[in-house]
């Protein structure tokens, strides 16, 4: 074959593996796709404040990029905090990825899905081709690229876009493989990038991966740790990471040390995962084993993979002395054991030595994560590429052993013999299993129907009255605020921060990973709202309009249930139909 076919050959086998993603995408999110301009999905999130804050976020994005760059890290919510940006899961990769679609007027709804949609397809996508550099036949790549693209865990939470980036950690365990094999300073320029493409994506999986890296990655190394051109390899590798994301890492840093920002061991405790959790699947199986059952409450975390990847996990484990990757499947399982005793955080001690607690006090950052159950998604992945591994093991050695002559052609005496005659060949026969097998383990836990979360309606009449008489620069605070700390009671937010997206004023109202103390001041007082106390803490913190919805009886015609405040005077607006006001502060 000659070069030029040879390419056309590759990119032909590309566009097959990219449209067989991102079928699995669409039909394991259905119907998303039938809604892609006008609702979020949720996962298992019960409401649309964590999807609208992630589109929020993407959007932030494409209008700072559009003005190259200018007061990126100066979000406009939790006014008068700088750097508000900082305070969560920034994406950048999704927000830059998504911004095109803002400018070519496509809905926030169609950027996001899109973001949804593609993530999914990567997951997918880059795990097929970590597999095909393993060597891995094509089919056993799809099945176990399949596989990690349809883990519970990432369908869960398809409500929370940073957790759907998986494709960076599978791009770096890619990378790591190949220094592994054949260490130099281009495969330790690639390591460096695919390392910052998961920081870039998700803050979370980054942190955790670095751990895993330093833990396991001198295994992948192995006695080329000895020679100079792996630590030149390295250092280029951290060149790179340092490169492309010092300056987000510095200003997230700052952000979350000029505030003091710490998690209480309680919020570690109850953000930590259960060991029972990890014999829990969200959704029926197709085929159930024991300890494994479905979870009674399918809004619960439940960590476990599936029975079938389970055992072709054992497979793989069971028999790598025998197997060619030896080396990469013990990684994976070094991966798995690691990732899985992590997510438990403070759930796993040893009489009174805790060894998350004890690691996070030496590593930088871990003391500040909330939800360390995150790790198990780690643990799902690795579970994922161990089963690919036990796949093309088993059916490797059933196409070795069906093939290797003893069985006559035609129909004989033996069931073995009758079966070959009837598919003509042992490779068909191997071909079938394997379809078989890879499919069953890929889609044994289909996800639920997908749940999706309506965009707030549009409601032009205020919001055009703010974009036409306030200044681009003025503060502007919004009831109902969030009167609590249980996500339910940010509801009102999450409609909030959507609005902005249309008259973009800055605001004191906000949500995130982590509250600034001020904000946290200004959520005390506005829970007497109106009070003259509530509204000289907006007043102190530069707020010059106010806008009030009237909350009224649910589905109640609230057209005339707005009732001006004493303390802020006659309103300078009112829009009827979206039964809201608008109060001048300085008019009162």
């Amino acid at each position: 074959m000659t070069a030029a076919r040879l390419k056309h050959a590759l990119w032909a086998r590309w566009y097959v593996e990219a449209a067989f993603f991102l079928l699995i995408a669409a039909w394991s999110t259905w119907p998303l796709g039938a809604n892609l301009r006008t609702s979020i999905p949720l996962g298992i999130e019960t409401v649309g404040v964590v999807p609208l804050y992630s589109q929020w976020i993407l959007w932030w994005h494409s209008d700072r990029l559009a003005d190259l760059g200018s007061g990126y890290w100066d979000a406009p919510m939790f006014h008068p905090h700088p750097d508000a940006l900082g305070f969560s899961e920034p994406m950048f990769l999704q927000g830059w990825a998504a911004a095109p679609v803002w400018w070519l007027g496509g809905s926030p709804a169609l950027a996001y899905n899109l973001v949804v949609l593609g993530g999914l397809l990567l997951n997918g996508w880059a795990a097929c081709r970590l597999l095909r550099g393993l060597r891995f036949g094509w089919i056993t790549s799809l099945a176990g690229g399949a596989m990690v693209e349809m883990l519970p865990l990432v369908h869960q939470q398809l409500g929370v876009l940073p957790l759907l980036a998986l494709f960076g950690v599978v791009w770096t365990l890619h990378a790591a493989h190949r220094f592994g094999v054949r260490p130099s300073l281009g495969r330790g320029a690639l390591l460096g990038a695919a390392f910052s493409a998961t920081y870039l994506s998700c803050n979370h999986f980054a942190l955790f991966l670095s751990i895993m890296l330093l833990a396991g990655g001198a295994w992948l190394v192995g006695t080329k740790i000895r020679k100079r051109k792996t630590w030149l390899g390295l250092a280029v590798a951290t060149a790179v990471v340092v490169t492309l994301t010092g300056p987000f890492v510095d200003a997230q840093l700052r952000a979350k040390t000029d505030q003091g920002f710490v998690r209480t061991r309680q919020t570690m405790l109850n953000l930590s995962a259960r060991p029972s959790s990890y014999l829990l699947a969200t959704w029926p199986q197709a085929v159930t084993l024991p300890p494994s059952k479905t979870a009674e409450l399918p809004k619960r975390l439940s960590y476990w993979p599936g029975s079938i990847k389970a055992l072709l996990t054992l497979v793989a484990i069971g028999a790598v002395f025998v197997n060619r990757r030896a080396k990469w499947t013990v990684f994976c399982a070094l991966f798995f054991t690691l990732s899985a005793a992590l997510s438990m955080g403070i759930h796993l001690h040893v009489g009174s030595f805790y060894p998350y607690e004890e690691l996070a006090k030496l590593y930088p950052g871990l003391s500040q994560i909330r939800n360390i159950w995150r790790f198990s998604f780690f643990a799902q992945l690795s579970v994922a590429l161990l089963a690919a591994v036990g796949l093309e093991m088993l059916f490797g050695r059933i196409g070795e052993r069906l093939g290797s002559g003893s069985f006559g052609p035609g129909r004989g005496r033996t069931f073995v013999d009758r079966v070959r005659g009837r598919w003509a060949s042992a490779r068909a026969l191997r071909l079938t299993l394997l379809l078989a097998t890879g499919a069953l383990a890929a889609f044994e836990i289909r996800p639920a129907r997908a749940a999706l979360h309506p965009l707030p309606r549009d409601e032009p009449g205020w919001i055009d009255w703010l974009r036409h008489n306030t200044a681009e620069d003025a503060v502007v605070a919004f009831a109902p605020f969030a009167n609590g700390t249980h996500i339910r009671d940010f509801v009102p937010t999450g409609d909030w921060l959507y609005y902005q997206m249309h008259h973009r004023r800055r605001m004191p109202n906000g949500y995130s990973s982590y509250f600034p103390p001020r904000y946290i001041e200004l959520q005390r007082i506005m829970k007497e709202f109106p009070s003259a106390a509530s509204i000289e803490a907006l007043a102190s913190r530069g707020v010059g309009f106010l806008v009030v919805r009237s909350p009224g009886p649910d589905g109640a015609d609230r057209t005339e249930s707005v009732v001006d405040p004493p303390p802020l005077g006659d309103a300078v607006f009112h829009d009827a139909d979206s039964d809201v006001r608008i109060y001048a502060m300085g008019q009162r």
